[in-house]
């Protein structure tokens, strides 16, 4: 999965997805990420508590298609204090990497399951 945003755009989905997110992982450790799916040039993001769930669907400059699971939390804050512009998000197997200018970080996926 790949996908290219402008940061205010992510920073917004990401908060908004976000607030459904239980701050307490518990046995399932899930339920503390935000799933994002590229679709085209779309992005849909959900969080959820397994009450209430939100989702958000916002238009991406570039993508290609497929599903990660990032904790919600660090995932927002460190798009938060990334200079505004472009913000790339590249998911392999266990790893998602955020690039933006040159900043670089990278972050352990949650399972999607």
């Amino acid at each position: 999965m790949k996908l290219r945003c402008e940061r205010d755009i992510l920073v917004e989905a990401l908060s908004t997805a976000g607030r459904a997110v239980s701050s307490r992982g518990g046995a399932l450790p899930v339920l503390s990420g935000v799933r994002l799916e590229v679709q085209g040039d779309k992005l849909l993001l959900a969080g959820s508590d397994l009450d209430l769930t939100i989702q958000v669907e916002t238009k991406i400059s570039q993508g290609e298609d497929g599903v990660c699971v990032v904790p919600a939390r660090l995932a927002a804050d460190i798009v938060r204090a990334l200079e505004p512009g472009a913000v790339t998000i590249e998911a392999d197997d266990d790893e998602t990497r955020i690039l933006s200018g040159r900043s670089q970080f990278a972050v352990r996926m949650l399972p999607a399951d």
